[in-house]
């Protein structure tokens, strides 16, 4: 029953908070590079405008899972994981259920918002507040590390905050990536290989500011966490998370190294024959 819930937490946990950071990442590197109108109506921008209702609704149902096994978790009944009036007592009684309700109400907020700019022309401010809305259940999210502490304030909250905010701009950004270069290998047209060299490259800028911030709010974040215990780094679960978070930034940091110094130059070579 146990480990029936643990694993029912983590597989929410980390489907939801994948999707939203696709989402919040996918917003912001659009509204970075929707100064040329053009990519409006590209082909992988329309692909991926397609999956962000989709993965809405998987925030929506991963934040349900999670209210699930807090639910069964908090009191010990099997049956409470699908009680309804279980998890409304949660929702109605205490400072985490609270966070949910704030995490789904702004999970729906942002599915609504797809909803209403679905079939509208498309113009810059679409997805500049498109990943503010999306940002929302992730700042939100950042509050349950501290939904047992007597006071929650900006100056405990901001770094686990923007950590995660810049944790979504990388992250949330390589499906964008993925969808370039793929168009990349189909498409001849020397326009179109252009035009994604100008999408990396205007994203790369940014890029390494990023990093370094995201590796900064990190070290403090989890400095905290810690409490300058580091021998719970391999002494606890805790610990063995924040060493998985690592080598997911060590991956990261290749695919960073790659599209800086392997994609991008590959793209410019492609542009300068077909000039030729």
């Amino acid at each position: 029953y146990i480990i029936m819930i643990e694993i029912l937490a983590t597989f929410s946990r980390w489907t939801q908070l994948a999707a939203n950071l696709i989402i919040f990442g996918s917003f912001v590197f659009l509204a970075i590079i929707s100064s040329h109108k053009p990519v409006f109506t590209t082909e992988w921008v329309i692909r991926l405008e397609k999956t962000f209702p989709w993965l809405t609704v998987i925030i929506i149902t991963g934040l349900l899972g999670i209210l699930a096994a807090t639910t069964g978790a908090a009191t010990g009944i099997p049956t409470d994981v699908w009680n309804f009036n279980a998890w409304l007592e949660i929702v109605q009684q205490t400072r985490i259920g609270h966070i949910w309700a704030a995490r789904e109400s702004l999970a729906i907020l942002l599915l609504v918002y797809l909803l209403v700019i679905r079939h509208s022309p498309r113009v810059r401010w679409h997805y500049s507040i498109g990943a503010i809305v999306a940002a929302l259940p992730l700042i939100a999210g950042s509050l349950v590390s501290h939904s047992g502490a007597e006071e929650i304030s900006f100056e405990s909250i901001a770094p686990y905050a923007l950590h995660i905010l810049l944790a979504g701009m990388w992250f949330g950004a390589l499906p964008v990536f993925l969808l370039i270069i793929h168009s990349q290998r189909q498409k001849s047209d020397p326009a179109i290989h252009r035009a994604n060299a100008s999408y990396l490259e205007q994203f790369s800028m940014i890029a390494l500011p990023v990093m370094l911030l995201l590796v900064l709010t990190g070290i403090v974040a989890g400095d905290r966490m810690i409490a300058g215990q580091y021998h719970t780094l391999v002494a606890t679960a805790y610990g063995w998370l924040l060493n998985a978070k690592l080598a997911v930034l060590a991956g990261i940091l290749w695919i960073a190294y790659r599209a800086r110094y392997r994609w991008l130059p590959v793209f410019s070579q492609k542009d300068k024959h077909s000039e030729n």
